[in-house]
This record gives C-alpha cells, structure tokens and sequence, in this order.
C-alpha cells in the first residue's frame, strides 16, 4: 500500500471509533434528554459520517491491486 492509501486506511478506522461512539450515543439517555434541535444535530451528523465513511471504503476498494 502506497504512502497515502495507507493515510486513507488510517482515517477510515478512526472515523469507524467516532461513528461507533457516536452511534451508541445516540441510543442513550443523556441523548434522549437533549433538545430536538441539537438531537437533529447529532444524527445529521451521525449521517454525514456514514456517508463519509461510505466514501472513503470506496476508495481504498479501488485503490490499484
């Protein structure tokens, strides 16, 4: 793997954890307990993140063999 796929391969695991984290967040009380305004805020977030994520699988998928 060339310098910056690896860089790639990298961020994708670390954003993996923040999704992961933030996923379970989400069904949690303290979640539940904040505003409608700022639980919107978390989940687009959350959303942003998968399709982020989704992206950056692509492209370590067609990274050349």
């Amino acid at each position: 793997m060339q310098p910056h796929e690896e860089r790639v391969a990298t961020e994708l695991g670390e954003l993996n954890e923040k999704r992961d984290k933030l996923g379970e967040f989400l069904k949690g009380d303290l979640f539940k307990s904040l505003s409608n305004a700022e639980q919107n805020r978390l989940t687009r977030q959350k959303d942003v993140m998968d399709q982020y994520a989704f992206i950056l699988a692509e492209r370590i998928y067609n990274f050349p063999k």
